[in-house]
């Protein structure tokens, strides 16, 4: 997807210099500081007959959540095509972000259990640790009107939107219940620290676009658009519990929306480069569903040393959702020739 979005610039750019001479296409560039908010949060939730250790089976819950934080600053650049007579008649817009920041706030862990007529699901553990890691974000961007009453007009809009985020955690404060196995309950909670490598986090979302675009054009060199578009999702991700040894995959599908605004004003000068700036804000949301693999990689173990689950031991089908909330806010300078 880099690769494309990267070759999609080149021959925009290839084609606007082409076409400049007779001033029949325009060519914009602007670099970009964009500051996004938000949360990416997946959950595991299974159910299931298990052995209660006297041969009978009972239904035995296990659920877990895990919430990275988006707070990230990123810092992009932009390309774009149109015709230079009527700008709003179509457009090609190419855009790279990656982040400059680690994300502000916490990652928090929470896990649940539960075995039918033993002891209710409970919530046993609860950390929060702060992140560190990157991301970056690809998008292309092709508009084309179907309606014009000046100064208000439609186009369709469609593209794709490709998202790469990588956090690491190296630590966790919380607390934790221990399990009696004798009672078969969980005890009081007691508070946990560490300052170690706990956990790497990994997600890909791939996101074609499809919707509507509306201009305000009141006057040459000032425009707002609105932009609403459909946007299905896949993704996979990767989540390596170190302190667990243990490492899932899972892959899905689902759906996404996007929803964005850009007020642009420039100079109306025909000659020369054209200076002109953009405030733009964008909101994304994303559901998906899929199915997790869990794999332990080393045996398990308490501090006394036992045993909890053996290397190589093999989970599948573990009920996977994916939940991202993303707003952007962003500025961007650039220049028209």
């Amino acid at each position: 997807m880099l690769k494309k979005t990267l070759l999609v610039t080149l021959l925009i750019f290839a084609a606007g210099t082409t076409a400049l001479a007779e001033k029949k296409l325009a060519f914009t560039i602007s670099p970009s500081i964009i500051k996004s908010y938000g949360e990416t949060k997946y959950t595991m939730d299974l159910q299931g007959p298990l052995d209660d250790g006297t041969g009978t089976l009972r239904t035995a819950t296990i659920r877990s959540e895990l919430e990275f934080p988006l707070d990230i600053t990123y810092a992009g650049f932009s390309a774009g095509l149109h015709p230079s007579n009527d700008p709003a008649a179509w457009s090609i817009e190419a855009h790279i972000q990656t982040s400059i920041s680690d994300p502000d706030g916490k990652m928090t862990d929470d896990d649940w259990d539960g075995l039918d007529g033993i002891y209710n699901v409970t919530h046993f553990s609860s950390t929060e640790s702060n992140t560190e890691g990157n991301a970056i974000i690809l998008s292309l961007e092709v508009t084309y009107r179907i309606f014009n009453r000046e100064p208000f007009s439609l186009s369709l809009f469609a593209g794709g939107r490709y998202q790469k985020i990588e956090q690491d955690i190296n630590d966790f404060t919380g607390w934790v219940r221990p399990f009696d196995n004798i009672a078969m309950t969980y005890d009081a909670p007691v508070n946990i620290a560490g300052h170690v490598p706990a956990l790497t986090y990994e997600i890909t979302f791939k996101q074609p676009l499809a919707g509507l675009m509306a201009r305000l054009q009141p006057r040459a060199g000032l425009s707002l658009d609105l932009k609403a578009a459909w946007a299905p999702v896949f993704y996979s991700d990767v989540d390596d519990h170190l302190l667990r040894s243990k490492l899932s995959l899972s892959d899905g599908d689902g759906h996404g929306a996007l929803a964005s605004f850009r007020l642009r004003y420039g100079t109306t000068r025909d000659y020369g480069a054209t200076p002109f700036w953009d405030i733009t804000s964008e909101l994304v949301y994303i559901n998906a569903n899929g199915a997790q693999t869990q794999e332990w990689y080393v045996d398990e173990t308490t501090g006394g040393g036992e045993v909890l689950v053996e290397e190589g031991t093999l989970l599948t089908g573990i009920p996977h959702e994916i939940n991202s909330t993303q707003y952007n806010i962003g500025l961007r300078v650039g220049l028209e020739f």
